[in-house]
């Protein structure tokens, strides 16, 4: 079983995490996020979409019950984190220092240089 602390500290069971390649382009005007499932860890990816064994009547406020999606890291912290999953069963979300940002169209997208964001909010 693999488990994980969110942002806020909600102790949750993983069934799924998967690396995701981002990346932020102009287009027409002004700038696109783009997001896709990473086909490797050779594809360098910098976000991770974890997915949530679902638990029937619980309340988790503004944080998606299903999902929690970490953008910005570095490659080398998704392996890791990656890592500690397969290997400890565990990762704690809740000790990144997060973005304030709270549309993820305007947080600050630099392959990990600055801290990553999150889909959990405060």
């Amino acid at each position: 079983m693999l488990h994980v602390l969110t942002p806020k500290g909600v102790l949750r069971e993983v069934i799924k995490s998967e690396p995701v390649c981002e990346t932020r382009v102009k287009f027409n005007g002004g700038m696109k996020r783009v997001v896709e499932a990473a086909e490797g860890m050779d594809s360098k990816p910098t976000a991770l979409n974890i997915l949530f064994r679902h638990t029937e009547g619980q309340f988790f406020g503004m944080c998606s019950v299903n999902d929690l999606f970490i953008g910005n890291l570095k490659p080398e912290k998704v392996s890791e984190i990656q890592g500690k999953l397969l290997s400890e069963g565990f990762y704690d979300f809740s000790r990144l220092h997060y973005q304030k940002a709270f549309i993820v169209d305007k947080t600050d997208f630099d392959e990990g240089v600055s801290d990553p964001y999150t889909s959990c909010r405060p």
